[in-house]
């Protein structure tokens, strides 16, 4: 079974790196000029793309998620108890755009990395709504939708089409 709970950081817990306080002694690869070498995510998921994104009228969210599963292709950060579950904590950014009083939509950019968790294709889509309903508790009401760009990589457009094919099911029924 796949969880995905999300904590809302605040400022005091966001370093000048990006990174949460209690990870603000964690080395960072400075080669990694498009990634953020701790979480393995896009430049677009840093705090530093978030921060511009504030002064262009987007307001930014960081999140620590955190998976849980008991499924072995959820790579272990660390095994939680005798119960062998696993899981993996990292941060997300999620970008909200209000208009005027009438709604708001929210964004993530490049993210969740779903790679991190080295999940099987057919978990991908499970996983992506258990995030956003993860989320959703933290947003306006008048959120009217929660867009992804998931950081998803082919190697052949075969393996593009199966995937395409794979989640062509309706997500909410």
């Amino acid at each position: 079974m796949l969880s995905v709970q999300a904590r809302l950081l605040t400022n005091d817990e966001i370093s000048a790196e990006g990174g949460t306080a209690h990870d603000a002694d964690t080395a960072h690869d400075a080669g990694a000029s498009y990634t953020d070498a701790r979480y393995g995510q896009s430049f677009l998921q840093s705090a530093f793309w978030a921060d511009f994104k504030a002064l262009h009228g987007w307001k930014p969210f960081r999140f620590e998620l955190t998976v849980c599963s008991d499924a072995p292709s959820v790579r272990a950060a660390r095994a939680a108890a005798a119960d062998k579950t696993q899981s993996l904590s990292f941060e997300l950014s999620v970008l909200l755009r209000s208009f005027k009083r009438f709604f708001s939509i929210a964004y993530i950019p490049l993210g969740p990395d779903a790679s991190l968790l080295e999940l099987p294709q057919d978990e991908l889509q499970s996983f992506w709504i258990r995030t956003a309903e993860a989320v959703k508790p933290f947003l306006p009401k008048n959120t009217l939708c929660l867009r992804f760009d998931p950081p998803l990589d082919f190697y052949s457009l075969d393996e593009r089409d199966a995937f395409v094919r794979s989640i062509s099911k309706p997500l909410v029924k």
